[in-house]
């Protein structure tokens, strides 16, 4: 079997990183722009296995060379772009921030990025574009698919050919179902662990089965010429329609990794796609540098948007894509492209500069680490300040003597947090306080708290402030958005949560129900939660809008970095933009939303000079402790002002119907 190059391909990996790196701009049109990390992986296991096939057919197949073409064609570019991002991140980021960063480059070298993310972050958080190596993640997801699969591929040719293409189908679907279930129980283990986006590339490598037949012929007349439109079609619908809420990976996936296929299968250079659309020499090219310049274009977006006062412009981040591109030409003429050449470099050449780069990095990352981002960059004091709000990695111990513990209300959280702070991943229900869903006979009124730990920064505030008459119920778990859920699950905490919650409300009928969490939803869903809460009895509903959200390392670094000596009670610098714009569109929507009230937090702490950082002008009563879940003594502002007025309109409504009621003589006795 002979490998012809082929344009088309190229022209494919165009489409995937141009529609990644403006997703990573921020434009709005490709909100679905993430999926062509999903075409790099059909595309991947196509061209990987298709050597693979013709090493095992002619006998010639060998582990250490599969290697050595991957350490040619990841490492060079890799660790060239990594090495531009160490003054940068030297210079610019905070030492939580640059703990972080420390910690990432020494997962990149050992090709666990996705798992470090997965464990740290999510890839569509609010300050995940702040992140310069985030997208490393899909590197590790590829090389730890490499590390088994042409030792099963070995395998199966050696033991059961004829069955290849049948077991890899089996773990293709096994794998894709998984994707499926997880999507909305498990969403960061799902988008980044490779066991859910295996199915990915085995698609690509069922593609290569298939036109490694012996029997194989290109296919010719209007099915290419359908199917390959069909297969573009597809990819460009996911790219404009899907958006960060589409559950992925899942069936969706299916959309783009379909499409992928359709293209390797059918757009040959006699069809419309292959030939013009993909195959014409600009696109070619930029193809040919889409993984120099997919390495590139989230260390410029990401320091750029760290160093900026308060965010990007359209035109800055155009410009920024432009050079991600121009970096990426010249890197693959003059590091890819000679790497590859073994003329030039040599095999023991290339492990050696491999290995000895990797150690490099690897005892950079681990100073950093040791040295809490290297803090002997700032002034001690500074330091200090800091080490007070270090919310990072800090021990259970330290939780449960905080006033953080208090103030939040932890018992009533269903995530086992002596587990998660331990490092255990597993998250299963435990036993809450009883008092957190029990109605008190000598208390006449009572709110519930729901949502996660956005919403449990409203107790201490309410706590302070409700009359002695009120009782909060609550019970908001971290992590879990709000959900109207009709059966319980002891897998999910989060469904158990939710599932309790609705069932507290339904028993202990409180006159008010207030739901708040990081982001919120669409309208839509809020007022189905609003009816149903009504359907309940709850006499009124308030959401609460998102916090005010400080990126570059939260609001105690901002002071400690930026601000030291000389703090603002307001500013714009380091606000992030994109949540205002969601409580901006929220107070639209609610206009229409006769179920609920919606309160702005924005409203409440911000003003034309930007957002509230200190109160009454000391650095050490902070608005936020962190990136934004409110400090005990902005949580007793906004409760006092905001919240509690609105709480207490119900109380005064009910007495007044009471009293109507009671001197209704058509009432009967029994209800006065």
């Amino acid at each position: 079997m002979k490998i012809h190059y082929r344009r088309e391909i190229d022209g494919l990996r165009a489409v995937a990183v141009v529609a990644v790196v403006l997703f990573h701009a921020g434009f709005d049109a490709f909100s679905g722009g993430y999926t062509g990390v999903d075409i790099f992986f059909v595309i991947s296991g196509f061209l990987i296995s298709l050597i693979l096939i013709k090493e095992l057919d002619t006998g010639t197949f060998s582990i250490v060379s599969f290697y050595e073409r991957r350490a040619r064609r990841i490492m060079p570019a890799l660790l060239l772009v990594m090495l531009a991002c160490l003054p940068f991140a030297w210079f610019l980021l905070s030492p939580p921030d640059m703990k972080g960063f420390a910690q990432n480059v020494v997962a990149v070298m050992l090709f666990a990025s996705n798992i470090f993310f997965w464990r740290s972050a999510g890839y569509f958080d609010s300050d995940s574009d702040l992140k310069p190596l985030l997208h490393t993640w899909s590197l590790s997801v590829e090389e730890q698919f490499y590390i088994f699969f042409p030792l099963i591929l070995w395998l199966c040719w050696r033991y059961a050919r004829r069955a290849t293409p049948l077991i890899l189908t089996v773990i293709l679907l096994a794998s894709l179902w998984a994707a499926h279930k997880m999507a909305p129980v498990a969403a960061g283990a799902n988008f980044f662990l490779l066991p859910t986006r295996a199915w990915e590339l085995l698609i690509g490598t069922l593609c290569a089965m298939h036109v490694s037949r012996k029997n194989y012929v290109t296919p010719t007349g209007m099915v290419p010429e359908i199917g390959s439109l069909v297969g573009l079609a597809a990819i460009v619908y996911s790219i404009f329609a899907f958006d960060k809420n589409t559950p992925f990976p899942s069936f969706y996936a299916l959309v783009p990794t379909v499409g992928a296929a359709l293209i390797i299968l059918l757009a040959t250079q006699q069809t419309i796609t292959g030939r013009y659309i993909l195959g014409n020499r600009p696109t070619v090219l930029i193809g040919l540098i889409s993984y120099s310049a997919y390495l590139w274009h989230q260390p410029l977006f990401a320091f750029a948007r760290y160093d900026s006062a308060n965010g990007l412009t359209a035109w800055q981040l155009c410009a920024l894509a432009v050079i991600a591109f121009v970096l990426g030409y010249f890197t693959w003429k003059y590091v890819e492209a000679p790497f590859r050449s073994k003329s030039t470099v040599t095999r023991k050449q290339i492990f050696s500069f491999a290995a000895l780069a990797s150690s490099l990095f690897l005892a950079v990352g681990l100073a950093g680490h040791v040295s809490k981002g290297f803090v002997m960059r700032m002034d001690p004091t500074a330091v200090a300040y800091l080490d007070k709000f270090d919310l990072r990695y800090p021990t259970w111990s330290y939780y449960k003597t905080s006033d953080w513990f208090n103030n939040f209300r932890i018992e009533c959280d269903y995530y086992d947090v002596p587990k998660q702070w331990s490092g255990n991943s597993t998250q299963m229900p435990k036993q809450i306080s009883s008092s957190c869903h029990t109605r008190d006979a000598q208390k006449s009124h009572a709110i519930f708290l729901w949502g996660d730990s956005h919403a449990q920064q409203f107790y201490s505030g309410l706590k302070k402030n409700l009359p002695q008459s009120w009782q909060i119920l609550q019970i908001a778990s971290s992590g879990c958005r709000p959900m109207l859920v009709m059966a319980d699950s002891a897998d999910n905490y989060c469904t158990h949560s939710n599932f309790h919650a609705l069932q507290s409300i339904g028993a202990n009928h409180p006159e008010v129900v207030l739901i708040a969490q990081e982001q919120g939803h669409d309208i839509a869903h809020m007022q189905k939660m609003a009816e149903a809460l009504k359907a309940l009895g709850v006499r009124k509903v308030l959401f609460a809008g998102p916090t005010p959200h400080w990126q570059k390392g939260g609001l105690p670094t901002l002071i400690a970095t930026r601000f030291w000596g000389h703090v603002p009670d307001h500013t714009f610098y380091g606000l992030n933009m994109k949540v205002k714009g969601i409580d901006d569109r929220f107070k639209a929507d609610f206009h229409n939303a006769p179920q609920a009230e919606y309160v702005s937090l924005f409203d409440h702490f911000c003003n034309a000079a930007g957002c509230q950082t200190i109160v009454n002008g000391s650095i050490d009563n902070v608005t936020t402790y962190d990136y934004g879940h409110l400090a005990a003594i902005a949580s007793d502002s906004i409760a006092r002002s905001a919240l509690v007025p609105k709480i207490l309109e119900t109380e005064a409504a009910q007495t007044s119907t009471a009293i109507v009621t009671h001197f209704n003589p058509n009432t009967s006795a029994s209800n006065s």
